[in-house]
């Protein structure tokens, strides 16, 4: 069986294709292309795009809340990594609770490279494996995710 390529206009693209935006929590969007059944490949390339360029906006806009954490047992052997994000600029911070279980003392580092100690964990939700933490920073502000 033979395939062809079929080459669509603008016109014929504006005429069979509407965009709607669907916006979660006030900052990431979502765009979908709704095209007839007989496009469906140029539907995915069109939602694979679209979403990725908002991914990438999304991450740049609030790669400066996100940190590496890095945990240790009592021997300071190192016992798990993982990410976490500030949820305030005093440096309240969440991550999920298996990164720090186990942890004796842990550090995280941010965007710029800066290293900054867990000083204690205040909150902890074993069944959505989350713990809020603060961190010890002497009077920083820190750049945070509006959740």
């Amino acid at each position: 069986m033979a395939t062809a390529k079929i080459l669509l206009s603008d016109e014929v693209i504006k005429k069979h294709i509407s965009r709607l935006k669907i916006c979660l929590r006030e900052e990431i969007y979502v765009s979908f292309a709704i095209v007839f059944h007989n496009f469906p490949e140029f539907f995915l390339i069109l939602l694979t795009i679209s979403v990725k360029a908002q991914l990438a906006d999304l991450v740049a806009k609030n790669e400066r809340a996100i940190f590496q954490i890095f945990s240790y047992d009592e021997y300071g052997a190192p016992s798990s990594t993982g990410t976490g994000f500030f949820v305030n600029s005093q440096g309240l911070a969440l991550t999920n609770l298996h990164v720090l279980e186990d942890a004796k003392f842990a550090f995280i580092r941010d965007i710029k490279g800066n290293i900054y100690q867990v000083e204690k964990i205040t909150r902890i939700c074993k069944e959505c494996d989350m713990v809020e933490f603060i961190i010890t920073s002497s009077n920083n502000t820190f750049a945070f995710l509006n959740i």
